[in-house]
């Protein structure tokens, strides 16, 4: 009783295929029918990634600002806590957008990424805030294992950088 029939159009140049599903929309009416094409999978694409990334960021930022205050009662820790991965996440959102890099599913994963080893980095150093000498004493105690974790994960995610799969050669690099 159903049949399905699919059928490739090249648009003539300078013509889109929303411009073709509009006009087929009023040549048949009554006709269901649906227009695909890379173009227009691209644009949805993209549109989804983009409001997913916001509500990655903000349900990451959220979560980690409960756990954290868990740990660190006080909004002004807190916040001192999750604000370097705020300005470094914006950094690299400016990034991508000036060099043009899009958003894709594999990059989508670097916003979370930053956000959870940037906090994980910053408790570290204000857990030792309490045990004296300041932000200076917390950096000389807690600093040096600090950086050299962090340098590690650069390493490990800056060799993605050099995979021959592009997607995966960008999101190393982008974290690294």
């Amino acid at each position: 009783g159903t049949s399905t029939v699919a059928a490739y159009v090249e648009p003539a140049p300078g013509v889109s295929l929303a411009a073709i599903d509009e006009h087929l929309r009023h040549d048949l009416p009554d006709a269901p029918f649906i227009v695909a094409g890379r173009s227009l999978l691209e644009h949805e694409l993209g549109r989804l990634l983009r409001r997913e990334l916001v509500g990655f960021c903000l349900a990451s930022f959220v979560v980690n600002l409960i756990l954290v205050l868990v740990k660190f009662p006080r909004l002004g820790t807190a916040m001192a806590i999750l604000f370097p991965q705020a300005l470094v996440i914006v950094g690299c959102l400016a990034l991508m957008r000036v060099s043009g890099v899009g958003i894709n599913p594999v990059n989508l994963i670097v916003v979370p990424l930053i956000l959870g080893i940037g906090v994980d980095n910053c408790v570290y150093v204000v857990a030792r805030y309490p045990q004296g000498g300041g932000a200076q004493g917390a950096l000389t105690r807690g600093g040096r294992a600090v950086s050299i974790a962090a340098l590690t994960t650069i390493a490990g995610f800056g060799f993605l950088a050099m995979s021959h799969y592009p997607a995966l050669a960008g999101m190393g690099t982008l974290t690294a």
